[in-house]
C-alpha cells in the first residue's frame, strides 16, 4: 500500500485499521485523532469555501458584508434582491432614493407651497440621471 497516492479519509481509514497498539504510539495516535478532525473540518466548510471561491470573497469581504446590516440572511438577500430590482445597484444611489423619500414626506407634511416643493424634488440629479 502506497501511502501517498491515498486521499486523506483513505488514509485515516487505513491507519485505523492497521492501529496496532504494539507498534504505535499514543502520540502516533493523537496525530491521527487530531489529523481527522481537521479533515472532518475541512469537509463541513468545503460548501461554504466552494461559494465564496466562487464569488471571489474573502473573510475580510464577508465580514465587512454581514456586519453592514445585523438582519437575518433572507432578510438581507431579500432587500438586496429588491435593491437589484430598482436598479439601485451602489451606495450612492440608495443615499439619492432616501432623500428623495425624505423630501417626499416633508412635503406632504408641509402646508407650503407643494408644486413648486415638488418641481424642486423632481429636478433631483438621482430623477434626471441618463
Amino acid at each position: 500500500m502506497y501511502l501517498r497516492t491515498m486521499n486523506d479519509r483513505e488514509l485515516i481509514t487505513h491507519l485505523r485499521a492497521t492501529d496496532d497498539d504494539l507498534t504505535r504510539s499514543e502520540a502516533e495516535r493523537e496525530m491521527l485523532d487530531r489529523f481527522e478532525r481537521l479533515v472532518d473540518a475541512a469537509e463541513e466548510s468545503a460548501p461554504f469555501t466552494a461559494v465564496l471561491d466562487s464569488f471571489e470573497i474573502d473573510a475580510d469581504a464577508l465580514r465587512l458584508l454581514l456586519e453592514a446590516h445585523p438582519a437575518e440572511a433572507a432578510d438581507m438577500a431579500a432587500m438586496l434582491a429588491q435593491l437589484h430590482d430598482a436598479d439601485i445597484h451602489d451606495a450612492d444611489s440608495v443615499t439619492a432614493v432616501l432623500q428623495i423619500a425624505d423630501q417626499m414626506q416633508q412635503i406632504a407634511n408641509d402646508r407650503g407651497d407643494v408644486l413648486t416643493a415638488l418641481i424642486e424634488l423632481f429636478n433631483h440629479p438621482y430623477l434626471n440621471k441618463e
